[in-house]
């Protein structure tokens, strides 16, 4: 779940129109996490090292599944996501049809299903492909009960103050990914997150403004 993370904060949820560019927070608040807890840090630097061994072992065995001559065949990954929309009534707190929108959108370009491939840049046409992942709002809560994956909630923090107590409504990590929807980021970001084990399991989110979130309501299309 994590390794997600800040591709979907990056990649796919920051709606930026060319007019008004806000920046990305995640460097800003994995810095202050790991001055805050330097034992997170070292552990995030030794689990990166680990990766980049197994990944390597991987492809000089051509990423061969069970010793066999054949190449793995990828399983399409279903993640469950739960938007956190933290509001005060006001236009932050946007409708269910703007987060279905950036559903669509997600799944649309993780699965290179965007109308816009053909503009792909010619140096990356050979490789742009399918990631077979899919995004779906989760349909059962962390207690059993069925949901429709948006949670609202009425809460001062829609002014997001950077704090490990804003996270306080955090599904388990492990099951769910995790999207705050906000009106303000004290640090003037558009939105962030975490590089996987650089932070706690209740920070492991995605915070984002309202307005960054699909492309109609409270956002506007990329241009």
């Amino acid at each position: 779940m994590k390794k997600l993370l800040l591709f979907v904060a990056l990649s796919i949820f920051g709606t930026i129109t060319s007019q008004n560019l806000i920046p990305c927070g995640t460097d800003e608040a994995m810095r202050r996490e790991f001055e805050l807890h330097p034992e997170i840090f070292q552990q995030f630097l030794e689990r990166e090292k680990d990766l980049e061994k197994l990944d390597a072992i991987a492809f000089q065995n051509g990423y061969v599944e069970n010793n066999q001559n054949q190449k793995s065949m990828p399983p399409v990954y279903i993640i469950p996501v739960v938007f956190h929309i933290l509001h005060q009534y006001g236009p932050e707190n946007i409708s269910d049809a703007q987060i279905y929108d950036q559903m669509n959108i997600l799944n649309e370009d993780y699965r290179k299903l965007n109308s816009d491939t053909s503009q792909t840049v010619l140096a990356f046409k050979t490789i742009a492909a399918d990631a077979e992942i899919e995004f779906r709002l989760a349909t059962i809560d962390p207690n059993g009960n069925c949901t429709n994956g948006i949670v609202r909630h009425v809460d001062p923090n829609t002014n997001w103050p950077n704090s490990a107590a804003a996270y306080a409504y955090t599904w388990p990590r492990n099951k769910y990914l995790n999207v705050y929807v906000v009106k303000s980021i004290s640090s003037g970001a558009a939105g962030y997150t975490y590089l996987p084990g650089s932070t706690t399991a209740t920070m492991d989110a995605i915070v984002i403004l309202n307005n960054y979130v699909g492309s109609i309501g409270s956002s506007t299309p990329t241009t």
